[in-house]
């Protein structure tokens, strides 16, 4: 279902339009969510990477781990979660 909508182009216009990484990932799963019949019963997780080098994640739920490797560190990091409260209603594009 998450391939339908085209995710990953959503967060690159994203941030083609100025928002940072992490943001842009939450935006796209607020969309994904708020159009989806299934809504949160699907698990949708992004990174990201701009052209300036800055990195982001989020996922549903309680996020996810992810690592990120630089010259100056390495570590583990937290994604942020989107909670169905963050989002409003759910399943807006129902097939009839």
């Amino acid at each position: 279902n998450i391939l339908r909508y085209c995710g990953t182009f959503l967060v690159v216009e994203f941030m083609r339009q100025g928002l940072p990484p992490q943001d842009a990932c939450l935006e796209t799963i607020r969309r994904i969510a708020r159009l989806d019949p299934k809504g949160f019963d699907l698990s949708i997780n992004f990174i990201a990477l701009d052209k300036k080098g800055r990195f982001g994640a989020a996922g549903t739920g309680q996020g996810f781990e992810y690592s990120v490797t630089c010259p100056e560190f390495s570590k583990v990091i937290q994604s942020p979660g989107v909670t169905q409260q963050s989002v409003g209603p759910i399943g807006g594009n129902v097939p009839k």
